[in-house]
C-alpha cells in the first residue's frame, strides 16, 4: 500500500487525507465513481439472497425465521435505509432498523478521512453523484431501467440529496418511522448530526432520533477508543448504552 501511495502522490501531488489505509479505495473511486453505486448494488443483492435463504430455511447455520432486523453503522446505514425504503421482494416489511452514526442523505456526508478515502476521491464521488449521475442514467439500458423503475433504484437516487425525489423519500420514510431508531453523535465529522436531523427529524420524535455526545475524545471512525486511562470506564459505559438501546429496540 505504501508503494501505491507514493505512486498516487507523485502523479497527482500531495492529497489531503491520503494514507496507506485508504489508498486502494481512493484509487478505485477516483478512477470510476460508479463503483460506489455498483458495490452497493452488489451488497443489496447479497443481502436479499441471505435474507431469502434464512426465511426459507435454506441457510446452513441460521435457523429459519421471518423476523430479521438490521443494525447499521456509517455508510451501512445509508445502504440499510435504501433497502428498507425499496423493500425488495417485500422481505423487510416487518423489519426494524437501528442506525448508529449514520442516516443522512449522501450530500450531507463528508467522507474524506485517512481511514475511508482521500479528499480527491471524495470530491470526485461527491461531484459525480451531485452533478453528473442523473445525466448518465438517461436513455435505455438495464442500469437506467433499474434506477428509474425499481423501488431500490429510486430509493438510492432519493438518498443522494434532500431535493432529489423528495416526495418519494419523505412519504416512504414517514411510513417507516416506527421501524427506524437512530443514535448519532454530535462531534461526528463524517456523517454530521445536522445532516441526519435534516433527513430524519420530520418523521422521528426525540425518542427515536437521538444525538449523543460522549464524554471522551471520539470520532466517527473510532467512536469507542481503547484508552489506558480512567476514561476507559466511560468508554465501556457508553458502548454498553448504545448497544442496550439497540437491543431494546430490535428485540
Amino acid at each position: 500500500m505504501l508503494n501505491l501511495l507514493k505512486v498516487r502522490n507523485s502523479s497527482l501531488g500531495e492529497i489531503s487525507m491520503s494514507s496507506f489505509a485508504n489508498i486502494a479505495l481512493s484509487n478505485r473511486l477516483t478512477e470510476d465513481p460508479m463503483r460506489f453505486f455498483k458495490s452497493g448494488y452488489q451488497t443489496v443483492t447479497d443481502i436479499i439472497k441471505l435474507v431469502s435463504d434464512i426465511r426459507k430455511g435454506d441457510h446452513p447455520l441460521i435457523p429459519a425465521t421471518s423476523n430479521i432486523n438490521i443494525f447499521a453503522y456509517s455508510i451501512g446505514a445509508f445502504l440499510a435505509e435504501i433497502i428498507m425504503m425499496g423493500n425488495p421482494e417485500n422481505l423487510f416489511s416487518e423489519s426494524k432498523l437501528f442506525i448508529f452514526c449514520g442516516g443522512s442523505v449522501f450530500s450531507n456526508m463528508k467522507g474524506d478521512s485517512k481511514l475511508i478515502m482521500d479528499k480527491r476521491a471524495f470530491d470526485r464521488v461527491y461531484n459525480f453523484y451531485l452533478n453528473d449521475f442523473e445525466k448518465t442514467i438517461t436513455g435505455k439500458s438495464p442500469l437506467s431501467e433499474f434506477l428509474n423503475s425499481n423501488p431500490v433504484g429510486v430509493a438510492f437516487r432519493s438518498m443522494i440529496d434532500l431535493g432529489r425525489f423528495r416526495a418519494f423519500r419523505e412519504n416512504t420514510l414517514r411510513k417507516l418511522k416506527e421501524q427506524i431508531h437512530t443514535v448519532t453523535l454530535s462531534q461526528d465529522m463524517i456523517i454530521p448530526a445536522g445532516g441526519v436531523l435534516s433527513t430524519l427529524s420530520k418523521f422521528c420524535d426525540k425518542n427515536s432520533l437521538k444525538v449523543w455526545d460522549f464524554p471522551f475524545g471520539y470520532s466517527h471512525e473510532n467512536p469507542f477508543p481503547v484508552l489506558n486511562s480512567p476514561l476507559s470506564g466511560k468508554v465501556d459505559y457508553w458502548f454498553e448504552k448504545v448497544f442496550a438501546e439497540a437491543v431494546l429496540f430490535l428485540a
